[in-house]
Protein backbone atom coordinates (compact mmCIF):
# COMPACT_ATOMS: atom_id res chain seq x y z
CA UNK A 1 0.00 0.00 0.00
CA UNK A 2 0.79 3.69 -0.80
CA UNK A 3 0.33 6.62 2.20
CA UNK A 4 1.74 10.22 1.42
CA UNK A 5 5.10 9.07 3.31
CA UNK A 6 5.77 6.38 0.46
CA UNK A 7 5.60 2.92 -0.08
CA UNK A 8 4.25 0.52 3.30
CA UNK A 9 4.22 -3.22 2.66
CA UNK A 10 1.45 -5.17 4.85
CA UNK A 11 1.36 -8.51 6.15
CA UNK A 12 -2.15 -9.43 5.15
CA UNK A 13 -2.95 -11.77 7.86
CA UNK A 14 -2.00 -9.78 11.11
CA UNK A 15 -2.36 -5.99 9.37
CA UNK A 16 1.12 -4.92 10.30
CA UNK A 17 3.51 -3.44 8.43
CA UNK A 18 6.69 -4.66 7.94
CA UNK A 19 8.59 -2.67 6.03
CA UNK A 20 8.60 1.17 4.53
CA UNK A 21 10.33 2.55 1.79
CA UNK A 22 9.90 7.24 2.60
CA UNK A 23 9.24 8.81 -0.97
CA UNK A 24 10.12 12.24 -2.12
CA UNK A 25 6.76 12.84 -2.99
CA UNK A 26 3.41 11.92 -1.60
CA UNK A 27 2.69 8.45 -2.53
CA UNK A 28 -1.07 8.66 -4.14
CA UNK A 29 -1.24 5.15 -6.13
CA UNK A 30 0.19 1.64 -6.81
CA UNK A 31 -0.19 -1.10 -9.28
CA UNK A 32 1.66 -4.71 -8.25
CA UNK A 33 2.37 -6.61 -11.83
CA UNK A 34 4.37 -9.52 -10.26
CA UNK A 35 6.59 -8.88 -7.83
CA UNK A 36 7.18 -5.41 -8.94
CA UNK A 37 5.46 -2.55 -7.91
CA UNK A 38 5.05 0.98 -9.58
CA UNK A 39 4.03 3.44 -7.44
CA UNK A 40 2.72 6.79 -8.51
CA UNK A 41 4.78 9.50 -6.23
CA UNK A 42 3.11 12.92 -7.08
CA UNK A 43 5.69 15.41 -7.04
CA UNK A 44 8.43 13.08 -7.90
CA UNK A 45 7.42 10.85 -10.52
CA UNK A 46 7.53 7.09 -11.07
CA UNK A 47 8.92 4.87 -9.11
CA UNK A 48 9.51 0.92 -9.98
CA UNK A 49 10.23 -1.60 -6.81
CA UNK A 50 11.27 -4.94 -6.48
CA UNK A 51 8.72 -6.59 -4.08
CA UNK A 52 10.23 -10.37 -4.24
CA UNK A 53 11.50 -10.23 -0.82
CA UNK A 54 8.84 -8.48 0.82
CA UNK A 55 10.82 -7.31 4.23
CA UNK A 56 13.06 -5.55 1.44
CA UNK A 57 11.82 -3.32 -1.95
CA UNK A 58 14.60 -2.58 -3.89
CA UNK A 59 13.77 0.43 -5.81
CA UNK A 60 14.59 -0.40 -9.58
CA UNK A 61 14.17 2.72 -11.43
CA UNK A 62 12.67 5.97 -11.41
CA UNK A 63 11.10 8.24 -13.76
CA UNK A 64 10.74 12.20 -13.20
CA UNK A 65 9.59 14.91 -15.80
CA UNK A 66 7.31 18.11 -15.76
CA UNK A 67 4.21 15.86 -17.13
CA UNK A 68 4.51 12.91 -13.89
CA UNK A 69 5.11 15.59 -11.18
CA UNK A 70 1.24 15.85 -11.15
CA UNK A 71 0.70 12.23 -11.15
CA UNK A 72 -2.11 10.28 -9.43
CA UNK A 73 -2.50 6.73 -10.58
CA UNK A 74 -0.64 4.33 -12.51
CA UNK A 75 -1.70 0.95 -14.42
CA UNK A 76 0.61 -1.87 -16.53
CA UNK A 77 -0.19 -3.79 -19.84
CA UNK A 78 2.77 -5.54 -20.39
CA UNK A 79 5.62 -3.46 -21.20
CA UNK A 80 3.60 -0.43 -21.12
CA UNK A 81 2.97 1.94 -18.11
CA UNK A 82 0.23 4.60 -18.11
CA UNK A 83 0.25 7.42 -15.59
CA UNK A 84 -2.74 9.35 -14.68
CA UNK A 85 -1.43 13.32 -14.27
CA UNK A 86 -3.88 14.83 -13.54
CA UNK A 87 -3.75 18.59 -15.32
CA UNK A 88 -1.01 17.08 -17.34
CA UNK A 89 -2.77 14.26 -19.00
CA UNK A 90 -2.10 11.21 -19.62
CA UNK A 91 1.20 9.94 -19.72
CA UNK A 92 2.40 6.39 -21.44
CA UNK A 93 5.96 4.73 -20.04
CA UNK A 94 8.42 2.16 -21.59
CA UNK A 95 8.77 0.23 -18.97
CA UNK A 96 10.14 -2.95 -20.53
CA UNK A 97 13.66 -2.22 -19.14
CA UNK A 98 12.39 -1.37 -15.25
CA UNK A 99 15.88 0.46 -14.55
CA UNK A 100 15.54 2.77 -17.16
CA UNK A 101 11.76 3.83 -17.90
CA UNK A 102 11.44 6.45 -20.56
CA UNK A 103 8.55 8.56 -21.91
CA UNK A 104 7.24 7.83 -24.57
CA UNK A 105 4.18 9.62 -25.16
CA UNK A 106 1.66 12.20 -23.57
CA UNK A 107 -2.29 12.87 -24.39
CA UNK A 108 -3.58 15.76 -23.21
CA UNK A 109 -5.84 16.35 -20.58
CA UNK A 110 -9.88 16.62 -20.80
CA UNK A 111 -10.26 17.77 -17.51
CA UNK A 112 -8.26 16.83 -14.57
CA UNK A 113 -7.08 13.52 -14.85
CA UNK A 114 -7.44 11.26 -11.83
CA UNK A 115 -7.91 7.67 -11.17
CA UNK A 116 -7.31 4.89 -14.08
CA UNK A 117 -8.00 1.09 -14.89
CA UNK A 118 -6.86 -1.58 -17.82
CA UNK A 119 -9.65 -4.25 -18.69
CA UNK A 120 -8.37 -5.95 -21.52
CA UNK A 121 -7.16 -3.53 -24.34
CA UNK A 122 -9.07 -0.69 -22.48
CA UNK A 123 -8.06 2.10 -20.38
CA UNK A 124 -10.58 3.81 -18.59
CA UNK A 125 -9.65 7.30 -17.17
CA UNK A 126 -11.71 9.39 -14.69
CA UNK A 127 -11.32 12.67 -15.59
CA UNK A 128 -13.23 14.63 -12.73
CA UNK A 129 -15.85 17.15 -14.45
CA UNK A 130 -15.22 15.78 -17.47
CA UNK A 131 -16.25 12.47 -16.85
CA UNK A 132 -14.53 8.93 -18.01
CA UNK A 133 -12.61 8.36 -20.88
CA UNK A 134 -12.22 5.11 -22.41
CA UNK A 135 -8.76 4.51 -25.02
CA UNK A 136 -7.75 1.59 -27.12
CA UNK A 137 -4.50 0.65 -26.39
CA UNK A 138 -3.91 -2.50 -28.17
CA UNK A 139 -1.26 -0.40 -29.70
CA UNK A 140 0.40 0.99 -26.46
CA UNK A 141 2.52 3.41 -27.60
CA UNK A 142 -0.32 5.59 -29.59
CA UNK A 143 -3.31 4.96 -27.58
CA UNK A 144 -6.77 6.18 -29.41
CA UNK A 145 -9.74 7.39 -27.45
CA UNK A 146 -12.56 5.40 -28.26
CA UNK A 147 -15.97 7.01 -26.06
CA UNK A 148 -16.22 9.66 -23.35
CA UNK A 149 -19.24 9.17 -20.44
CA UNK A 150 -20.40 12.26 -19.55
CA UNK A 151 -21.32 11.28 -15.76
CA UNK A 152 -22.88 14.81 -14.96
CA UNK A 153 -20.86 14.88 -11.60
CA UNK A 154 -17.28 14.59 -10.58
CA UNK A 155 -15.48 11.29 -11.51
CA UNK A 156 -12.97 10.53 -8.95
CA UNK A 157 -12.53 6.45 -9.93
CA UNK A 158 -13.74 4.07 -12.24
CA UNK A 159 -13.75 -0.10 -12.32
CA UNK A 160 -14.49 -1.79 -15.95
CA UNK A 161 -15.40 -5.65 -16.57
CA UNK A 162 -17.08 -7.58 -19.11
CA UNK A 163 -20.14 -6.36 -17.81
CA UNK A 164 -19.86 -2.48 -17.64
CA UNK A 165 -17.84 0.30 -16.07
CA UNK A 166 -18.64 1.62 -12.55
CA UNK A 167 -17.59 5.16 -11.97
CA UNK A 168 -17.74 6.71 -8.56
CA UNK A 169 -18.54 9.92 -9.52
CA UNK A 170 -18.59 12.45 -6.30
CA UNK A 171 -20.63 12.74 -3.25
CA UNK A 172 -22.76 9.32 -2.90
CA UNK A 173 -22.74 8.68 -6.62
CA UNK A 174 -22.20 5.50 -8.50
CA UNK A 175 -22.48 5.61 -12.42
CA UNK A 176 -23.08 2.72 -14.10
CA UNK A 177 -22.45 2.70 -17.67
CA UNK A 178 -22.87 -0.60 -20.08
CA UNK A 179 -20.39 -2.30 -22.88
CA UNK A 180 -21.18 0.50 -25.21
CA UNK A 181 -20.64 2.98 -22.79
CA UNK A 182 -24.07 4.23 -22.32
CA UNK A 183 -25.51 5.22 -18.82
CA UNK A 184 -27.43 2.36 -17.41
CA UNK A 185 -28.14 3.54 -13.73
CA UNK A 186 -27.23 6.42 -11.39
CA UNK A 187 -27.68 5.77 -8.05
CA UNK A 188 -27.93 8.01 -5.46
CA UNK A 189 -27.60 7.34 -2.21
CA UNK A 190 -27.83 8.86 1.41
CA UNK A 191 -25.93 8.76 4.69
CA UNK A 192 -28.23 7.33 8.20
CA UNK A 193 -27.62 11.33 9.25
CA UNK A 194 -29.32 13.06 5.93
CA UNK A 195 -32.24 10.34 6.32
CA UNK A 196 -32.13 11.15 10.03
CA UNK A 197 -33.06 15.17 8.78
Amino acid sequence: MVDTEGLKIVDVEDLEVVEEYETEGNAVGIYLEGNTAYVADEGNGLLIFDVSTPTSPQLLGSLSSDNLSTIRDVAVLEDYAFASCGRNGLVVIDVNDPGNPREVKKIPAVGSTHSLMIHGNYLYISAEYSGVHVFDISNPQTPQKIASIDTQGVSYSVWANEDGVYIADGENRLVVADSEFDIVSDLIWFSLLELAK
